[in-house]
């Protein structure tokens, strides 16, 4: 269209059509359609990459810069203080967290805050636990303690070291045992002690490699309780001072969480200093303290029968773990008790495990059919349009050389010619 175009102008305007003509305005055109349709289309779509990337760059650069985890500590005076209002059992009495005057606001809520004058101290050593209605800001304080958000106010004192578990358990993509060392060297008897006290003895020992079989992307072939599992004996192998735990249990059945609860977190980290959201009424019962929160506010902290006698414990304890423990007569199908150290319950698995390998992607190898390119032209045009691009081609081919054995016989005879002959003859 733009060579018919072009030609027809020429023409009009009055311009001779000479071969000269025709064949330079030919390769203008060729020149132009090569940098309008390949060069200046594919300059455009860099361009417009560059400008999306660079205004990432640029919103990366202005953002605020996120507060430090390393805050200006509390006095010392001050924390024992808090600490002696509610006196625990373990001696030891030296200050592991505190947090004073703790708030968070979103920013899409203006006049709503998540947590609000927080105000808790723990003691080394010592089991804390978060309890509250939901949305009444646990997984929100235990993410401020770990610096997981910003735009917090207030004073953090915590240890060195420690480690955040969120209520989201996540697994990548590896093997049973990569899950849990997650980098660490393998202690073989510290990881059997770990893997017992989370209740994956079983689960191990089901699978078809064992600790060596692989997960699959995000653990796809694990159940969520296993994965909750795995994440938490993740956490208990690396040795800190100090463990978060946004309430790992809720994945799990009732009687296997209280075993975790009993073997791992009560036991094996019967040293270590623990902050453990939860709605479960026994796990508070064998808390030091108890925190209970109620629209980001601190609604009372003590002792379990204390805040229980003063009727701040209704509305925390989840009513469906405490019929399950009410219930003697019923048991769950998929439970089975087994007794070794201790009588504990730990989730059945079916006789024939599945097998947790990858799948290999489907290989076919040979040669490609005829009828294979042939669906497939048709699965974009009918038979009939096949059939005559088909021909134009041929036909376009045919006039091709036609045209080009025509050229060669005329090259022929004029090389030919003798000297002093007409042309015409």
């Amino acid at each position: 269209m733009a060579t018919l175009v072009s030609i027809i102008t020429l023409v009009l305007s009055g311009q001779p059509l000479t071969p000269v003509n025709a064949f330079m305005l030919l390769a203008f055109l060729n020149m132009l359609r090569l940098a309008v349709c390949f060069y200046l289309a594919y300059g455009f779509l860099e361009i417009h990459d560059a400008y999306v990337s660079l205004r990432r760059i640029q919103d990366f650069l202005l953002s605020e810069n996120l507060l430090s985890i390393d805050q200006p500590s509390i006095s010392k005076e001050q924390c024992t203080q808090d600490t002696n209002k509610t006196p625990l059992k373990d001696p030891d009495t030296r200050t592991a967290l505190c947090v004073s005057h703790l708030t968070y606001k979103e920013f899409k809520r203006k006049d709503e805050f998540i947590l609000q004058d927080i105000e808790l101290t723990t003691t080394s050593g010592s089991l804390t636990v978060v309890t509250g209605p939901v949305g009444s800001g646990k997984s929100t304080l235990l993410s401020a303690i770990a610096g997981e958000i910003s735009d917090t106010s207030g004073i953090i004192t915590c240890p060195e070291t420690f480690v955040y578990v969120p209520q989201v358990a996540w697994v990548f993509s590896g093997t049973l045992r990569e899950n849990i060392l997650f980098g660490q060297p393998y202690d073989e008897h510290r990881y059997s002690r770990i893997i017992k006290a989370c209740a994956l003895m079983e689960d191990i020992q089901q699978f078809p490699n064992g600790d060596q079989t692989a997960v699959g992307e995000r653990g796809v072939v694990l159940s969520g309780g296993q994965r909750a599992r795995v994440s938490l004996a993740r956490a208990v192998y690396v040795d800190v001072d100090l463990y978060l735990l946004d309430d790992p249990l809720s994945a799990v059945d009732v009687k296997v969480g209280q075993q975790i609860f009993e073997k791992c977190i009560k036991d094996l980290l019967g040293n270590k200093t623990r902050m453990l959201t939860t709605h479960e009424e026994l796990h508070m019962k064998e808390a030091h303290q108890v925190i209970v929160l109620y629209k980001g506010r601190v609604l009372g902290k003590g002792k379990f029968t204390d805040l229980q006698e003063k009727g701040i414990l209704n509305q925390t304890v989840d009513p469906l773990y405490q019929k399950i423990l009410n219930d003697n007569n019923s048991e769950n199908s998929t439970v089975e008790e087994i007794k070794g150290e201790g009588d504990r319950m730990v989730p059945s698995l079916p006789s024939e495990a599945k097998g947790l390998e990858i799948s290999v992607e489907d290989r076919t190898i040979g040669v490609v059919s005829t009828k294979l390119y042939w669906n497939y032209f048709r699965s974009g045009v009918t038979a009939s349009a096949i059939i005559a691009l088909i021909c134009f081609c041929l036909i376009t081919q045919g006039k091709l050389w036609q045209s080009c054995s025509d050229i060669k016989i005329l090259s022929f005879l004029n090389l030919n010619v003798p000297a002093g002959s007409s042309k015409r003859s």
